[in-house]
């Protein structure tokens, strides 16, 4: 019995381990390096102004888009700021007619556009809202046709954007996102040539877009619980 009972009441005092008791791990980490794809709607507005005369001509386009994207992001606790490019295919076009000249038109596509972004958004547990600003280019394919003569003009334009939108967290590295921006290239003096003398007309462009994206973040594995202690 001597022996048997401080055996006993140290095992009564021992304590029963402790379960690991630290904070909730966030589900969601923006943090990292993104690759995506988008498809999409544009609209845009195409104004010609004369030069030397006092005149001007508007036109309307809309169709269909889809690129790919890339980007970085960083989140310091909810705050998510970052940077982003994109690349977009268009089928924007169409034309119109110069009531001032019998049998003309004039026709505008956009082949592509791209962008170059700064965003800042805040984290809703898992919904990303955010709003982004940059530069934005984009290549241009116009044409005067009247009777049987005709010119064209083939220009590179650079303007700003600005827009913003909602990206949801599907897993820890799958996203899904809505994203709206509007592009603005101002007015460019722009040279026509074909079988006409060359003339030049002051070319005005606006482009919005707004696009449904998915993206895949090469995201750091979240940290890992330590095992529990007896102590």
């Amino acid at each position: 019995m001597l022996t048997v009972a401080p055996a006993f009441a140290a095992d009564l005092a021992r304590r029963a381990p402790t379960p690991y008791s630290g904070g909730p791990i966030a589900v969601t980490d923006w943090t990292g390096l993104y690759l995506g794809g988008h498809v999409g709607w544009g609209w845009a507005e195409t104004g010609y102004f004369g030069t030397v005369t006092d005149w001007s001509l508007h036109q309307d386009t809309n169709g269909f888009l889809g690129g790919g994207q890339v980007g970085l992001n960083y989140q310091m606790d909810n705050w998510v700021v970052g940077l982003e490019a994109d690349i977009t295919a268009t089928d924007l076009s169409g034309g119109t007619s110069d009531p001032a000249v019998p049998d003309s038109r004039f026709d505008a596509g956009i082949n592509w556009l791209a962008t170059l972004t700064a965003r800042a958004g805040y984290d809703f547990s898992g919904v990303l809202v955010y709003a982004k600003g940059g530069v934005a280019f984009a290549d241009q394919d116009l044409t005067w046709t009247a009777g049987g003569e005709s010119a064209t003009a083939d220009t590179r334009r650079t303007g700003w954007t600005a827009g913003g939108g909602v990206e949801v967290a599907l897993s820890p590295t799958w996203s899904a996102r809505l994203d709206y921006a509007y592009m603005d290239f101002g007015a460019d003096d722009t040279v026509f040539t074909g079988s006409v003398a060359p003339f030049t007309l002051a070319v005005d462009q606006e482009v919005q877009a707004l696009k449904l994206g998915v993206n895949y973040r090469f995201a750091p594995v979240p940290p890992v619980p330590p095992a529990s202690r007896p102590y």
